[in-house]
């Protein structure tokens, strides 16, 4: 798989604002290649109308063009080209310093030969917002470790619970995925996958739900570990920290990527002290333990040791209180390394940078 990210001086530039030459999309690309696709991208101009990303933090299996169309304020529609699935799962998060939105995904589907996600982005107040953003997708249905994905579609079913379509749901470990509601928007989702590395190995792992729909609406994943049965536990709330029933996207991701593949990758989970440096809690990466810091209140690095990647795509989610969420800041190689900046707030105190109990990053190329 190609790599994406880029120089300390880029990145400052990048973060200043400066966006890359307006390209637009004509016509799709060919159909892809046979077997699983996938797809990330990084949003970087969002108020422009219409581009294609061209800064090398997108990747595509199928080789073709990435393009974002914003039809109104934090409204996106993510054109990957030639990646046409009819199921499969999607992701996208907010994205930049000090930038506290967030976003949900609206909708995924094929179209021709091309596969579309739609991205909403708000305000810490549940106004539309225009917003930097990254955006991937998957319909790997052959992980060589532990992956487990699903579209949960029913907010309240009837029962209490449901089994996920196999179309939109993947579990390496074989065996039918539970989502089941425990309460006002709180869930948990009973995989095979997670159940394979419980309790010994889960945390070196990667955990990550995005709420589905048009609404203001955040979802993220606790710790599994304070529930019995072992579970992932989903919790969705509304921008002022109320618990909502929601449609959600849930990846569980243990010795691959975030997108099923064995390509470069690494994750960690950290827990931050309070005016201390986090600690590691579990992590896996080529080049062994990452370090950490704290800059201030909400505000850490990790650094995963001899990963350095020009490129790439970083994801983090919360393990904390409801309505405290984490977003990345930035990702850059430093020497032979990969740090990632994560920054953390509580929507319950206006969105305000917060100290969280744990969050869970995670870089792939």
């Amino acid at each position: 798989m190609r790599a994406s990210r880029w120089p300390r001086r880029v990145a400052a530039a990048v973060v200043a604002g400066l966006t890359a030459p307006v390209l637009v999309v004509i016509g799709a690309g060919p159909a892809h290649a046979a077997g699983h696709v996938e797809g990330y991208v990084w949003a970087n101009q969002p108020a422009t109308p219409q581009y294609l990303a061209a800064t090398g933090y997108e990747y595509s299996s199928a080789g073709q063009p990435i393009g974002i169309t914003r039809t109104g304020v934090g409204d996106y529609t993510v054109r990957f080209h030639g990646l046409a699935t009819p199921g499969g799962v999607a992701h996208a998060s907010a994205y930049g310093t000090g930038n506290g939105d967030f976003c949900a995904v609206g909708w995924y589907r094929p179209r021709g030969t091309d596969q579309l996600v739609r991205v909403r982005c708000f305000d810490g107040d549940g106004d539309p917002s225009d917003s930097r953003f990254v955006a991937n997708l998957t319909d790997q249905s052959a992980a060589p470790g532990h992956l487990g994905y699903l579209y949960s579609h029913d907010p309240n079913p009837a029962g209490g619970w449901y089994v996920p379509s196999g179309q939109w749901s993947y579990d390496s470990a074989g065996g039918p995925i539970v989502v089941t509601r425990i309460g006002v928007g709180r869930y948990q989702v009973q995989l095979g996958a997670l159940a394979a590395t419980f309790p010994g190995g889960y945390w070196n792992g990667y955990f990550r739900a995005t709420a589905f729909g048009l609404a203001p609406v955040r979802c993220e994943v606790l710790d599994p570990r304070f529930f019995d049965p072992p579970a992932v536990p989903v919790r969705c709330y509304d921008p002022a920290g109320v618990l909502v029933d929601s449609r959600f996207t849930l990846t569980y991701a243990n010795g691959v990527n975030l997108l099923g593949s064995p390509t470069t990758h690494a994750t960690a989970i950290a827990l931050p002290q309070p005016a201390a440096d986090p600690v590691v809690g579990g992590w896996s990466g080529p080049g062994g333990m990452p370090t950490t810091q704290r800059f201030g209140v909400g505000d850490y690095l990790v650094t995963f040791p001899g990963i350095g990647m020009p490129f790439g795509h970083a994801l983090v989610n919360a393990f904390a209180t409801p309505p405290q969420y984490c977003t990345v800041a930035a990702w850059f190689p430093a020497g032979g390394d990969q740090a990632v900046r994560v920054n953390c707030w509580d929507a319950a105190a206006l969105n305000t940078p917060t100290d969280v109990w744990a969050f869970n990053v995670s870089v792939t190329r």
